[in-house]
């Protein structure tokens, strides 16, 4: 043991005194632990931008998709309404039949409200 403490005292002269050495002592280690930490670095920023790029790819694909929803709502949309009226024109007495009924339907609600208010 007093071996070891013999060679500390000499690196610590060789440093300038035993707060010197210490201090180079700290000094070394930090510079080896950033070092160290190069790599990790390195791993984290590497993954940091391949997460943003992932995730803007898929920001970008549900876009996408949406903008081909609304495209497809839109045509079924316009197919729906094209429909309708198509049938309208190949039907047109039940357009006559369906006013007739609303007419009567709307007279008979009238009749009711005037025999609830007399």
């Amino acid at each position: 043991m007093e071996w070891d403490y013999a060679e500390l005292s000499k690196e610590a002269k060789k440093a300038g005194g035993p707060e010197k050495y210490v201090d180079s002592l700290i000094k070394n280690a930090e510079q080896n632990g950033q070092q160290s930490m190069y790599p990790w670095v390195v791993v984290a920023t590497v993954g940091g931008a391949l997460i943003t790029a992932g995730i803007a790819k898929l920001v970008s694909y549900f876009r996408e998709k949406k903008a081909v929803s609304e495209k497809e709502l839109e045509a079924t949309r316009a197919k729906l309404i094209q429909g309708i009226k198509d049938y309208e024109a190949a039907y047109p007495e039940n357009d006559a039949q369906d006013e007739n009924k609303q007419d009567h339907i709307k007279e008979e609600v009238n009749e009711k409200k005037n025999t609830i208010e007399h």
